[in-house]
């Protein structure tokens, strides 16, 4: 009996840990074909910390529901910046994000919403402001909209990836971005 509860507590133990994972630490270069992507959404006014942003790749299939990450593996951050490195070049697009613990997501995508990833490019997605829009209700979706604004501006996100990212490669590649901003 001691044994068997001894082996279910291991066992649940471990369940918590796989589900409390994270990325870890950044990961350096792939290789010359990696790409980074950053960007930022400020919902301080709608009183929501970002959770997770989903970021998809064009004819890629992923699996995940409810409010978990759908998508690449972003490392996001409550104050609402993120950033994913390794991405391989193609197409993408912000297909939503999670935040108050709702998923917030573009149902109305076209093929217009893709962009295009280049091979070493680093990528500033930009910096949104988020608007709500009508509440949802039963069967019904909320909807908002994400509006551009300047702070924080992409000089300030990229002194924060400098930050996020020393000791790797990218830290290099970042700050020569950096310094080709004007």
């Amino acid at each position: 009996m001691k044994r068997c509860v001894l082996v279910s507590t291991v066992i649940l133990a471990v369940a918590l840990l796989i589900g409390c994972s994270s990325l870890g630490p950044v990961r350096d270069i792939k290789d010359k074909e990696s790409a980074l992507i950053f960007g930022h959404i400020d919902l301080t006014d709608a009183g929501y910390n970002l959770e997770n942003v989903n970021l998809l790749k064009y004819k890629k299939v992923y699996f995940g529901g409810g409010t978990g990450g759908i998508g690449e593996p972003l490392r996001v951050y409550s104050n609402g910046s993120f950033f994913v490195e390794n991405l391989d070049p193609g197409q993408y697009m912000l297909a939503g994000f999670t935040a108050g613990n709702v998923l917030h997501w573009n149902s109305k995508s076209t093929k217009k919403d893709f962009f295009t990833i280049k091979r070493g490019q680093i990528y500033y997605l930009g910096t949104f402001k988020y608007v709500p829009g009508k509440k949802g209700g039963f069967m019904t979706l909320a909807t908002f909209s994400l509006e551009r604004s300047k702070t924080p501006s992409e000089r300030e996100l990229l002194q924060w990836l400098v930050e996020m990212t020393k000791g790797t490669t990218w830290e290099t590649k970042i700050r020569a971005r950096l310094n080709r901003l004007k």
